[in-house]
C-alpha cells in the first residue's frame, strides 16, 4: 500500500495543479467579463451607476456644446450599452459608450457599432473608452464613419464639458 501511494502522488499532485489552474483561470475569466459583477456589494453597485451618469451626462453635455441635439440617453443603462442619439444637420449619429473603462477595445466593438448605425439609418459614429483601441478597430472604424475617442481627447472632452457646467 504504501508503495502505490508513493507511485500515485506525483500524478494527484499534478491533477490537483491543473484542476486549481483552471479554476483560477475561469474566476479570472468570469471577473474580466463581468460575470461575477453579481457578487459586488449593494453600496458598489451604487457607486458605479452614479459614476456611470455622472459620465454619461458629460459626455451629452460635451456633444451639446459642439452643436449636437441629444435625441436619446439611455441614461443608467451601463450594462446595456450606454448609448446616445445625437442629430446635427439633419443627420444622425450614434456614440457607443459602453467601453468607456475598458483598457483596449477591439475591433468586434467597432463592427457592432457599425452594424447599429446601418440599422438605424445613422449617417456616423462615435465610440468612447478610456482606455486605447487595438490597430485593427482603427482601421475598421476609418473606413465606416466611425470617430474613435479614446484616452487624453476623451479625458478633454469630458473637461470641456466639465467646464461648460461650471460656467452656469
Amino acid at each position: 500500500m504504501l508503495i502505490g501511494l508513493r507511485e500515485s502522488a506525483p500524478t494527484l499532485m499534478l491533477v490537483l495543479g491543473c484542476s486549481a489552474a483552471a479554476v483560477l483561470w475561469l474566476w479570472r475569466r468570469s471577473r474580466a467579463s463581468g460575470l461575477a459583477g453579481d457578487a459586488r456589494s449593494a453600496p458598489a453597485q451604487r457607486a458605479e451607476r452614479a459614476a456611470w451618469r455622472e459620465f454619461e451626462a458629460l459626455v451629452a453635455e460635451a456633444f451639446r456644446l459642439q452643436g449636437y441635439q441629444i435625441l436619446h440617453s439611455a441614461r443608467g443603462a451601463a450594462e446595456s450599452g450606454g448609448e446616445l442619439t445625437l442629430r446635427r444637420e439633419r443627420e444622425t449619429f450614434l456614440v457607443q459608450c459602453k467601453h468607456w473603462k475598458e483598457a483596449k477595445v477591439g475591433v468586434d466593438a467597432v463592427v457592432a457599432l457599425q452594424r447599429a448605425m446601418t440599422a438605424r439609418g445613422a449617417s456616423g459614429g462615435f465610440m468612447l473608452t478610456d482606455g486605447r483601441f487595438a490597430r485593427e478597430a482603427i482601421v475598421f472604424a476609418n473606413g465606416c464613419n466611425v470617430r474613435l475617442i479614446d484616452g487624453a481627447a476623451l479625458q478633454g472632452l469630458l473637461d470641456q464639458a466639465k467646464g461648460a457646467r461650471g460656467a452656469r
